[in-house]
């Protein structure tokens, strides 16, 4: 009898455990994570710094209603903002990161590729949210100025 109770606290105290620690994960849509394959940019839009940040703040808001931004300003501006269910929680930040591109006649123009990194123990709603706010940063951009493709040559980008 004594062996079944502790058992059972042991068997309490487990599932406390997972469910308060639950699984942690991180993404980006820059990088390569584990099981999950890079989106590597080929297209930038460019905008000012001004407007980006503005497409930034409507995707963030239009995504998640009014709660509340937190700036980034390291290593690249953008906004983060925590969301929460029960015992989970997830954090998504979107990015806005310099890039230079080709544009009309060859000329090399200044603009932005967008990032969405989500972390947090919400797997699998979390990692649609983050598609679904890189969506709408792109759509939302594209709304300003139509992308065009990113310059790779080093030379071009100094």
């Amino acid at each position: 009898m004594a062996f079944k109770k502790i058992l059972q606290i042991c068997s309490c105290v487990a599932i406390t455990l997972i469910l308060i620690t639950g699984c942690t994960t991180t993404h980006t849509t820059l990088s390569a994570t584990e099981g999950v394959e890079a989106v590597a940019p080929t297209e930038m839009y460019p905008l000012t710094a001004e407007q980006a940040d503005k497409v930034l703040i409507k995707s963030m808001t239009d995504q998640f209603g009014d709660a509340a931004l937190i700036r980034v300003d390291a290593p690249y501006k953008g906004y983060t903002i925590h969301t929460y269910f029960l015992l989970d929680s997830h954090r998504f930040t979107a990015r806005m990161i310099p890039a230079k591109g080709q544009g009309a006649n060859g000329k090399i123009v200044d603009g932005y590729i967008f990032d969405v990194i989500d972390s947090g123990t919400m797997l699998i709603s979390g990692q649609i949210r983050a598609k679904s706010l890189l969506k709408r940063v792109l759509d939302n951009a594209a709304e300003i100025s139509k992308p065009i493709h990113i310059v790779t040559d080093p030379k071009a980008t100094r």
